[in-house]
């Protein structure tokens, strides 16, 4: 994606590009990131008794490179305790993996091989199901958001943006 798009961004994502100028050098990845934060945003205006708090756990599910999770580790690093990164691609997770560790996130952040169509974790884990621009992959819509429904606590919040086919 960095060489296509031109910016040595490790996000995969389309982005908010509200107010931003596409020839500007690094602009993907700034739409991409104000796209996260705004996601984030809005999943913590769905979770207002957790605002406060020190140890939101959350998975997002095709995280791809990880870069959304590791932004928003930093960014919200008093609020935020765990992300599970759940993504198919090997190749991805590896990234993730390394830049995780290249940023000391690794106690933080926990990289998963699998399907969201299948995810491999007890009901009632998250606080938040977070998604950005991975459903278009899934082969079935329905099975993937009972999914992010089976695995987020009563009172948490499932939150996914995508391209619309």
């Amino acid at each position: 994606y960095s060489n296509v798009l031109g910016d040595n961004s490790t996000f995969i994502h389309y982005g908010k590009w509200d107010g931003l100028d596409q020839d500007q050098p690094g602009a993907y990845g700034r739409a991409s990131e104000a796209m996260t934060d705004y996601m984030y945003n809005l999943s913590m205006s769905l979770l207002p008794h957790r605002m406060d708090s020190n140890d939101v756990n959350y998975i997002d599910l095709g995280s791809g490179t990880g870069a959304s999770a590791i932004h928003l580790v930093q960014k919200h690093e008093a609020t935020i305790s765990k992300v599970t990164c759940l993504n198919l691609c090997k190749e991805q997770n590896d990234m993730a993996i390394d830049t995780a560790a290249e940023m000391d996130m690794t106690d933080r952040i926990d990289v998963v091989e699998a399907s969201f169509e299948e995810i491999p974790f007890e009901e009632n884990h998250y606080d938040l199901a977070f998604s950005q621009d991975a459903f278009i992959h899934a082969l079935t819509k329905k099975k993937v958001y009972a999914e992010a429904y089976r695995v987020t606590k009563p009172g948490g919040a499932f939150v996914f943006c995508d391209l619309m086919c």
